[in-house]
């Protein structure tokens, strides 16, 4: 209500004012949504409030930007808000930094909202209307205390273990780190395997949560966190929150109005904030949220945070992959980002297609919180941070149990193959050394870059060749449960017997042998060994990848076999033996970042051997042997990193330029052909010349569509962020029916 004098009687009386909320809506639109705030609303609604609105005769929850007495829509009818949700209103720095996501990887605001948010925009698809302003409860969880959401909490509150002892080397590494945080400084702990990162880790976690404030642990994969999971529990049996996309939807919106809980200094009254953006609009709202978030909002939040009756609230660790950066996080203290060099935090399909190590970077910006970043084999793009002083690299040069890096055996298969030192696709030398693990109780892991049976199969008399029917891939076999299958659309089918459909004259000869079919021939040749596979095919079960895991690290399991998966980070004490079966195949991709994705894979794998001071060994099997990777593999370090780095500037490639890549897609060749002729010549008139195509990817069918890249490279200077916004405008502008333009910023596959 607003008070203003009658000019006729003199009086003061009330006069009921309209307030209008400018709101994202978690769909592709471009622009803010108006609406306007029913009286019974008021006082309600606040900036970063979730409230439910009706778009084209569909609810949907969306999150306020500003609110003001004067409507930036001024034609039609202007809408009601249906509800306010029964959620704590995010943090302006929360939404500052969705609108920094949304500007640096060109998408729409509503695209980041329904991707950061999905379980609460999700709750939204609701039909009927509310007469009274609030939400249903069939549909919205009732509030709970911040102990309902701790996982490990039980009743009685439980102290955590005392922290792990640090090495003197880890100690000074610690303390180099804590000076860099204290300024605000970002940190690459670079630490050889096994040298004890985690422990540094658990230490400034728990440094930042004994001055009351939160902190955000991040890992690239599920199956990682399960080992770091036990650890982190020990020492945080309450403060422990697991994020992950495997939880439950009820969960992660327990999580959620726990995290949001926390803004309880968060923005002030409503009518104070619609003074701060008399425009109401997406960029004034968002422009000032970002403004008061670098400058100072967090600043207040954090004192505000711990009080006025939130004194008492015990700080959270959460353990998460890439998506719980996107979390509503408030008072944070410290973030880290374990293996920052994995490709898995990068998400590729559906936009926004973020990585979550620079998601990261982005969130410690805006909410001004220091980020630790920790890997064995650093990113280029990292290091060239280092180099240009934007991150403060400390070092682990010495295991915490002593020892050295396991040797690197690379065998000739060409030349085991000519002398019939072979059983299948192992050499004779692999099967020696696996022989004398299992002979002194030791444990072997086998990695091949491929999964299924076998990776195609082909008729020996017509060379007929099964395909995808919608894509340009052949479909991979799976013995287990007898399909053809394609690991790019997800077709399916099954095989009908194995003689040749085509001719009816032979039968199938299998080809490639993936991992399913490796552990098949190693029970053959050590019946005796207990032998298990770890892949995607095994662990769509979360109880069974929890078991194999917990099996290997009791030594209950002799040979595991697996994919990428199995290179990240674990720690296993009775592992001496890492072998690659086809090593050419993870060097021979048409990638300029394929020598350093293949040393950074065989580096990894290499430092889960030997990790307790005993023994080991990596045996490396190929083709090519004299392929640069693997003799970079045997050199030293620092000369891995300055080939690669020197190669990279010559060709002009990432990180000495920033890089997007445009995927054009149609079913139809020539419309997308015409498409792609129109986006060059849009480039060209925003002043883009840089740039690579139209070119057609190795696989150019996914999906039954048509597929061609566009590659630009933009300099590294702030001329690029202006460059961005105008191709992203211009492209919104360029319709052509039947065809599609999705952007990659900074693509890690090219």
């Amino acid at each position: 209500m607003i008070f203003a004098e009658n000019s006729m009687s003199g009086k003061k009386e009330q006069v009921v004012k309209r307030l209008y909320a400018e709101v994202i809506v978690p769909v592709k639109f471009r622009y803010a949504v108006t609406y306007s705030i029913p009286l019974k609303l008021v006082g309600k609604v606040e900036i970063g409030s979730i409230v439910s609105v009706t778009l084209i005769a569909k609810k949907y929850a969306a999150i306020v930007l500003s609110i003001s007495d004067v409507p930036v829509f001024r034609g039609g009818n202007i809408k009601d808000l249906d509800w306010v949700y029964d959620y704590d209103p995010v943090s302006r720095d929360y939404i500052a930094f969705l609108q920094s996501l949304s500007d640096y990887y060109m998408c729409l605001p509503g695209q980041i909202f329904k991707f950061a948010l999905p379980v609460v925009a999700n709750v939204a698809k609701i039909s009927g209307k509310q007469d009274d302003g609030e939400s249903p409860k069939q549909d919205v969880p009732k509030r709970v205390s911040p102990k309902q959401v701790e996982p490990h909490s039980g009743g009685k509150e439980r102290a955590g273990e005392p922290l792990p002892e640090l090495s003197q080397e880890q100690s000074i590494a610690l303390e180099a780190i804590k000076k860099v945080i204290s300024r605000g400084g970002n940190v690459m702990l670079k630490g050889v395997t096994g040298s004890g990162k985690t422990e540094i880790y658990i230490h400034a976690a728990k440094e930042a949560m004994s001055k009351g404030r939160n902190v955000l642990y991040l890992l690239p994969e599920i199956a990682i966190s399960r080992q770091i999971e036990q650890r982190l529990k020990k020492i945080f049996p309450e403060e422990l929150i697991i994020f992950h996309s495997k939880q439950t939807a009820a969960r992660k919106r327990e999580i959620y109005r726990r995290l949001t809980s926390y803004n309880i200094s968060r923005i002030g009254s409503s009518d104070s904030c619609s003074n701060g953006a008399p425009d109401g609009g997406m960029n004034g709202a968002l422009n000032s949220g970002l403004e008061g978030g670098m400058n100072g909002t967090l600043n207040g939040s954090m004192d505000g945070c711990l009080n006025g009756g939130e004194r008492g609230r015990r700080p959270y660790i959460m353990l998460g992959t890439r998506s719980a950066v996107l979390l509503p996080h408030c008072n944070l203290g410290l973030i880290i980002v374990d293996e920052e060099h994995d490709y898995s935090y990068k998400q590729t399909d559906p936009s926004p297609r973020y990585n979550g190590r620079d998601a990261a970077l982005m969130l410690g910006a805006v909410e001004k919180v220091p980020v630790l970043l920790g890997s064995a084999t650093p990113s280029l793009e990292t290091l060239y941070n280092v180099h240009v002083g934007k991150i403060t690299q400390v070092e682990l040069n010495s295991r915490f149990y002593g020892g050295s890096e396991a040797p690197v055996r690379i065998v000739d298969m060409k030349k085991e193959k000519s002398t019939g030192s072979v059983t299948g696709p192992f050499s004779n030398i692999l099967i020696n050394a696996i022989r004398d693990r299992l002979a002194k109780g030791e444990q072997t892991l086998v990695f091949r870059s491929r999964r299924a049976y076998a990776t195609m199969l082909e008729c020996p008399e017509c060379g007929y060749t099964p395909v995808c029917p919608d894509c340009a891939v052949t479909l991979s076999y799976h013995k287990f449960n007898n399909t053809l299958s394609c690991h790019y659309c997800g077709y399916r089918e099954h095989l009908k017997g194995n003689l040749c459909p085509n001719c009816s004259k032979a039968e199938f000869n299998m080809l490639g042998e993936g991992t399913e079919r490796i552990e098949e021939q190693l029970k053959k040749i050590f019946p005796e060994a207990v032998i298990e596979r770890f892949d995607t095919d095994i662990t769509s079960s979360i109880v069974r990848e929890k078991e194999i895991l917990q099996r290997f690290s009791a030594g209950k399991i002799d040979i595991l076999v697996g994919t990428q998966m199995i290179s990240k980070g674990f720690d296993f004490s009775k592992l001496t033996l890492a072998a690659v079966i086809k090593a050419e195949s993870i060097t021979s991709v048409i990638d300029f970042r394929a020598d350093e994705k293949a040393l950074q894979l065989l580096r990894q794998l290499r430092g889960r051997v030997a990790r307790r001071g005993n023994s080991g060994e990596m045996i490396v099997q190929t083709t090519r042997k004299d392929h640069p990777v693997f003799k970079m593999l045997c050199a030293p370090e620092n000369e891995e990193e300055n080939n690669l780095m020197q190669a990279r500037e010559e060709l002009g490639y990432p990180p000495f330029v920033r890089m997007v890549r445009l995927i054009l897609k149609s079913k139809n060749r020539e419309l997308l052909d015409c498409h792609a002729a129109k986006v060059c010549t849009l480039l060209e008139r925003c002043g883009c010349h840089d740039y690579l195509g139209p070119v057609s990817p190795v696989i150019d069918k996914i999906e039954n569509e048509h597929i061609v890249h566009i590659l630009i490279k933009l300099r590294r200077d702030r001329q690029a962020a202006m460059l961005k916004r105008k191709i992203f405008e211009a492209l919104n502008r360029l319709e052509t029916p039947g065809t599609t333009t999705n952007i990659d910023v900074d693509p890690v596959n090219i």
